[in-house]
């Protein structure tokens, strides 16, 4: 049971910081800011992953185990799931973006 409350605090963390960063891509002015920190947002989703298996391996050589199933499947799922969730913010982040740009634009030459 552990296994699945480790998985949803994980998520949780990504979950958080993904609405932070969505948050933050929408107030910023430069497009070619928001496909840098795109880039670094997927990059940095990686580099939480790579922490979360060391924190797995280091519990685990403390006797603390949280089974994720054959070959921490289940770890790798939770991967998957924050990398499509992801990918969903990185869509609504344009769609936001374009519909602000197109109403100011309307706005302005009216």
């Amino acid at each position: 049971m552990n296994e699945y409350l480790a998985s949803a605090v994980i998520y949780a963390v990504f979950l958080a910081a993904s609405l932070f960063f969505r948050k933050m891509m929408i107030k910023v002015r430069s497009p070619w800011m928001v496909v840098l920190c795109t880039v670094v947002y997927f990059v940095v989703t990686d580099v939480y992953f790579e922490l979360v298996n060391k924190a797995h391996q280091v519990l685990r050589d403390h006797q603390i185990y949280i089974e994720f199933g054959h070959g921490a499947i289940l770890r790798l799922a939770v991967f998957a799931i924050c990398l499509l969730t992801g990918i969903i913010f990185i869509f609504s982040i344009i769609f936001t973006r374009t519909k602000a740009r197109e109403s100011v634009n309307s706005d302005n030459s009216g």
